[in-house]
Order: C-alpha cells, then structure tokens, then sequence
C-alpha cells in the first residue's frame, strides 16, 4: 500500500540499480576538480565523454554555471560546475540525480560513489566512500557533509556536491 514504509523503499530500488549500471559502464576520462582553473576545465571536458554537451551561463552573481544532463540508466543526472567570481576557477561540482523529492544519497552512499566514479573516475569515488560525516544539519531532508582525504562532500537529497577542502571547511562553519 502506498505511504507504507516496505512501499517507499522499493520505488528507490529501480533508481539505484539504474544509477549503478550506468556508472559501471560509463567511460572514464581526465579528471577536473574545484579549484582547478577554467582552462584545465575546458580541457578535461573536452576529454571526458560522459560531459559532451556541456553549457555555459552567467550567473546574476557574476559566477557561470556549467551544465549538462547525462543519462543513468532509465533516468538522468545534471552535472554543475561553478565558477568563481573572477570566473578564473572552478569553486563546486554537482551532480543531481533525477530522483523523487524524498530522495536520500546520504542513505545510498554507493549511489553516489557511482556517479562520482562516472564523471570523476575511481580515485574520487573512493575518497568519497572513505569521507566521514562532519556534519548535519538536522533538516528533512538534512544536508550532510563529509570530508575525504582530497574533498568535501555535501549531499542534500539528492544531489551531490564536491568541493575544494579549503572552501569546504569555510561553508562547514555555515551549515
């Protein structure tokens, strides 16, 4: 029966296993991450299949964001890269998961290990897997953060943020 706790979890199972075969099999390329500049950027994504297809748009804030949707099985993933101000950097990375609203990555962490492992290879995926939790708001859904050996991680449902630890042990304090 809808709203049944048994009922909720199964839904999730299709997007899980979906997110898992994509990422399996999806190419991997160079990788690119915050606080590299716009140029090793561009040239990263040049080299990476799974972001062919990726836009620019300037922001009121002065910053750009990168964009471009990839497929994870039956469903899709937008994949963000931010810049800086001076727009010299990238600040921040995500990947959003299309997912209903109650989804949770920080209760699918190998999910997300998964995506990460698509865009950024296996290298980020482990570290992902090794972060440890270091903080949570407490909100629904909660924002969770996480701190690897080489990123901070940030997943609020279902997306999944990677920063610079620089950057993100300033926005730790704010969350």
């Amino acid at each position: 029966m809808p709203g049944e706790a048994g009922h909720d979890r199964g839904m999730y199972r299709p997007i899980a296993l979906a997110a898992l075969a994509f990422c399996t099999i999806a190419p991997l390329g160079a990788r690119a991450l915050p606080g590299q500049s716009l140029a090793d950027f561009d040239s990263w994504v040049h080299k990476n299949a799974t972001l062919h297809g990726i836009s620019g748009e300037a922001q009121l804030d002065g910053t750009i964001d990168y964009t471009v949707t990839i497929a994870a099985g039956p469903s899709t993933a937008t994949y963000v890269a931010s810049s800086d101000k001076d727009e010299t950097a990238i600040v921040r990375e995500s990947i959003l998961l299309a997912a209903p609203d109650d989804y949770r990555l920080d209760q699918h962490r190998e999910v997300g290990a998964r995506l990460l492992s698509a865009v950024y290879g296996g290298k980020v995926a482990d570290d992902f897997r090794d972060a440890k939790v270091a903080k949570s708001n407490g909100e629904d859904p909660p924002t969770v953060a996480m701190r690897g050996a080489l990123y901070g991680y940030e997943i609020s449902g279902a997306r999944l943020t990677v920063r610079a630890l620089a950057d993100f042990d300033i926005d730790l304090a704010t969350l």
